[in-house]
């Protein structure tokens, strides 16, 4: 019940139609909770054994590239219904793509760097809302589980799914 009650948050008056744009291009501002400036030793959150990023992005592509895969994916995709599956590993890839960028954030511009952990915290929020109502977690602890309310905590949840996509894309033929 309470999946069905986020799916009709998630979906809301725009209906099933608008679920795809409000997924698959990630809103320009989303709302998220402000991020406090960190000293020069900063480490981002760790909830529990949540793999910190070098952990997680060991042999991802350069952010670069990864941003050029996919902007090519959904130029490809547009207009073209896609599967479940699909939606999910574009939300994570973006998602791990923003998380990795706030990463290397620090030492830039104060506003600069809280835009970008915004939007970092915000793509977060949207991959553990949409394993929310899809059930589409692959990690040992559910989009649902206390650590990832913690500050910093969305952001662990994708480093933890980004860690086993990436693990099974390598190990796949």
């Amino acid at each position: 019940m309470r999946a069905w009650a986020l799916f009709l948050a998630v979906v809301g008056a725009a209906g099933v139609a608008g679920l795809r744009q409000r997924i698959i291009r990630p809103a320009a501002d989303p709302v998220t909770t402000p991020v406090p400036l960190v000293p020069t030793e900063w480490q981002p959150p760790n909830p529990f054994d949540a793999p910190l990023p070098a952990q997680a992005y060991t042999g991802a592509p350069s952010t670069g590239d990864e941003l050029e895969n996919l902007l090519r994916l959904e130029l490809f995709q547009d207009g073209q219904p896609i599967s479940l599956q699909q939606q999910r590993e574009y939300l994570l890839r973006w998602a791990a793509l923003r998380d990795r960028l706030a990463v290397r954030a620090f030492g830039t511009d104060d506003d600069l760097r809280l835009e970008i952990l915004r939007a970092a915290n915000g793509a977060a929020k949207q991959l553990q809302v949409f394993d929310q109502v899809w059930e589409t977690t692959t990690g040992p602890r559910g989009p649902r589980a206390a650590e990832w309310d913690l500050p910093g905590g969305s952001r662990a949840y994708v480093r933890q799914e980004y860690a086993l996509h990436a693990t099974t894309r390598r190990n796949t033929p």
